[in-house]
C-alpha cells in the first residue's frame, strides 16, 4: 500500500498544492494516507500499553454483534470489545472522555494531512487495532507449513503473517528459511 520506500505517500507531494492524479490514483494515495496515519495511532497505543483495552469513552467494535459503539465506561464485563482507531476523514469523530482526548492529541500532530483528507470528501471511518483471524488453522509437514485464516475487509494476511512467522536468509540457500513463533 505504501510502495517501496512509502513512495506512494509522496504521490500528493505538497498537500497545500497537490500533484494531478486520475480517480484511481488518487483514491489509492487517499487510501495510503489514511492507513500511515492509523498505523501510527496504532503504534502510539502498543507503545503506550492501551492497544488491547478500550479507553473510557472509546468506539469499540463488538465482534459479536459486528457492530461499533460508544464505550462511555471501562467495563470487564467478558464481552470481546475491541479498542478502534480512527480512519481520518470529513466527519465527527463520535469518542469522548479520555479516548477522545488522546484522539484529537494524535491527530492535532498532523493538520495538513487531516485537513487534506478531509477536503477529499473521504468519510470518517474506524477500524479495530488488532486483527482476529477467524478459522485459525495449520499443518506441518516437514518444511512445509499450510496456514489457513479469514479476515475482514481491510485487514492483511501478510500483517498477520508478520507477527507469526520470522523469515531468515539461509547462508547455504538462495531461498528463505521461516520459523513459525
Amino acid at each position: 500500500r505504501f510502495g517501496r520506500s512509502a513512495g506512494n505517500l509522496g504521490w500528493f507531494g505538497d498537500l497545500q498544492q497537490p500533484a494531478a492524479l486520475g480517480r484511481e490514483s488518487r483514491s489509492f494515495a487517499l487510501s495510503a494516507l489514511r492507513s500511515a496515519l492509523f498505523n501510527n495511532y496504532l503504534a502510539q497505543r502498543i507503545e503506550d500499553g492501551s492497544s488491547l483495552t478500550p479507553l473510557p469513552g472509546e468506539i469499540v467494535y463488538c465482534a459479536d454483534e459486528q457492530r461499533y459503539r460508544h464505550e462511555p465506561d471501562v467495563r470487564d464485563d467478558r464481552q470481546p470489545h475491541q479498542p478502534t482507531g480512527l480512519l481520518w476523514g470529513a466527519g465527527e469523530n463520535r469518542a469522548t472522555d479520555h479516548a477522545g482526548d488522546y484522539e484529537r492529541v494524535f491527530f492535532e500532530q498532523f493538520p495538513a494531512t487531516t485537513n487534506h483528507l478531509a477536503d477529499h470528501d473521504t468519510r470518517m471511518m474506524r477500524r479495530p487495532l488488532m486483527i482476529r483471524p477467524e478459522g485459525r488453522e495449520w499443518q506441518l509437514d516437514g518444511r512445509d507449513a499450510t496456514v489457513e485464516f479469514s479476515l475482514a475487509r481491510g485487514q492483511f494476511a501478510t500483517a498477520v503473517l508478520r507477527e507469526c512467522v520470522t523469515w531468515s536468509k539461509m547462508p547455504d540457500d538462495t531461498g528463505l528459511r521461516h520459523g513459525i513463533g
